[in-house]
Order: C-alpha cells, then structure tokens, then sequence
C-alpha cells in the first residue's frame, strides 16, 4: 500500500486546482493523493492557469492541468485564521468562535478533513502558518485556553509557526520575535537560526523498494548501501560507504528499523482498532516481509 499524504499548506492557494478527481483516480483502484494549499493576499488572476503571463506559476498549473480545477467558490473569510477554520470543516467560522485572526481555536469536537481521511487510511500533515500553536506573543490571545496545535488535531505530521515569516529567512524581521517553528511539536528553532547544523533523528524517504536516510551531513541510499557526504556531495556523486562502515551499519538498521514500523503501522496497530484492514498489501520496501 502506497503511502497516502494530504497536507494543508499556508504558502500557495492551489484549493482549485487541486487532484480532488477522486472518482477518476479510483478507477484503476488506487487513491489520489490530496494536497490542499490555501495563501493570503493571491488574487484569482495572479496563477498561469488562470490566465496570468507575467507570474509564473508553472507547477500549479501543472496542477490544475492534472487534477480538477474549480473555479466558482468563495472564502469563508478576508483574514486567514477564519477561512483556515471553514475550510478544514465545511462550517461558517462563527460556529466554533473563530470570530477573526489570532481569535478563538479549532475545537477537538470538530469533525475536520484531517480526521476523516485518517479514517479512510490516509496518513496527514500541515505545514506552514497554524494559530493557537504555542504562543508566546501575547497573553490576550490566551494561549492557555486556546491550545489546538496540528498534533491534537488529527495531523501524523506538523512542521508549522503560529503567524506568517519571511520563508527565506525566518530569524528575520520583527514578525519573528516569540515566533518559533514547531516540528511535531518540538522547536526547530536552534536548527533555523543556525544555533545547531542538524536534526537530532534521521529522515526517511521510500521509494518503491528502496529506503534512502538522511542523517547529519550523510544520506544512505538502501538496499545498494551507498553512502554520500551532502555537506560535500550534494549531487551524489561520489560513495564514501567504503571509509565509514560503522556509519553505515548503524544507519541501515536505523532504516530498517523505521521501515519495521512503518509495516506495523500499515498493519493498523496505530488505530487500537482490531477491526482494522488495509485495503492494499504491504509494499515490502527493503524487502521487509
């Protein structure tokens, strides 16, 4: 079974030329992948698909191209807080106090996009601009009551800051005072602002039957065991496996490991639901059986 993501992203407005063809797709048995991208300040006219020459948009038109494009609807509100809120739940904004931005939060009662495609067994993330994460910015938005970071709103996966940053640059500008980037709720901040060079657990990329990790300055490209130095390398061109063996080793079973819970996750045992079934098989990346 493929992995499936949908990820709600405060970057690009891309709500009408997103893949939602789920009909279309599901011919062939499979499921689309969903990605749900919401911006303040596009206008209709600023996309390619749209008719603009000047900006280019290319990989939203190729979007739209691809997917459905829709193009008769209407935002739930002129600031980003509220129109986050009606779209994630189908409902007006007063109904859960989301009165304007930085007001109010998404309550754990509403029943949101996120929720119901884990339901269907998808796997979930937001990235980008979410309030009420954990605000350090003033005690009149009560950060107290208002708490609903992504990971208690039915997200697997979060990398997110509470208002809008310079995206080149976070650490700039006044807006990144009390304003840190939370990853799966944990600050990311020391890594932004370059206090520290890396993460401290290693990321992940499957493909198919292979498994790539990414760790420190190294990536381990599995099952061929080929080892690269990014921070000298970044084209990969040259397989430094033979001078760190130990690196390679440690970092094969840290894969294999991860691809081990991955199965046991697809098997369902995330859900504590005994009457759980994946549609599909397991892929056996790594040749995990």
């Amino acid at each position: 079974m493929k992995t499936k993501f949908t990820i709600t992203l405060s970057a690009v407005l891309a709500v009408c030329s997103t893949a939602f063809s789920v009909e279309e797709k599901s011919l062939d048995g499979s499921r689309p992948n969903i990605i749900l991208m919401m911006a303040d300040d596009l206008g209709y006219g600023d996309t390619g698909f749209n008719g603009n020459t000047i900006i280019k948009t290319q990989h939203l038109d190729r979007m739209a191209q691809d997917g459905v494009k829709l193009t008769h609807f209407y935002a739930g509100n002129s600031v980003c807080s509220p129109t986050r809120g009606t779209c994630l739940t189908g409902r007006h904004h007063h109904r859960y106090g989301i009165w304007t931005a930085n007001k109010g939060h998404l309550p754990k009662q509403e029943i949101t996009l996120a929720r119901m495609l884990k339901e269907q067994g998808y796997a979930t993330g937001h990235l980008g601009t979410l309030d009420k994460v954990i605000s350090a910015k003033d005690a009149n938005r009560k950060p107290e009551a208002n708490f609903a970071p992504p990971w208690q709103r039915d997200y697997d996966r979060s990398f997110v800051t509470e208002s809008a940053v310079n995206t080149w640059n976070p650490g700039s500008g006044s807006r990144s005072k009390d304003n840190p980037f939370y990853d799966d709720g944990k600050d990311s901040w020391p890594i932004l602002a370059g206090k520290t060079d890396q993460h401290d657990k290693a990321i992940p990329f499957v493909r198919g039957k292979g498994v790539s990790l990414v760790k420190g300055r190294f990536k381990l490209r599995l099952p061929k065991g080929k080892l690269y130095d990014l921070s000298k390398d970044w084209s990969e061109q040259n397989d430094v496996a033979a001078a760190h063996p130990e690196r390679v080793e440690l970092m094969t079973k840290e894969a294999t490991a991860l691809v081990e819970s991955f199965k046991k996750s697809h098997s369902g045992a995330d859900y504590n639901d005994p009457a759980y079934v994946p549609v599909d098989k397991w892929g056996s990346p790594l040749g995990v059986k």
